[in-house]
């Protein structure tokens, strides 16, 4: 049962990780305008 809450918690970063990557996009898409100007 400890292998499978490490393995959550590696999930947990995993997911943080992609979210921070979608952000980033949107950021740089939304910025992207900006600077083209």
């Amino acid at each position: 049962s400890n292998e499978i809450s490490t393995n959550i918690k590696h999930n947990e970063k995993f997911f943080r990780y992609l979210n921070y990557l979608e952000l980033k996009k949107e950021l740089h898409h939304s910025i992207k305008p900006l600077t083209s100007v």
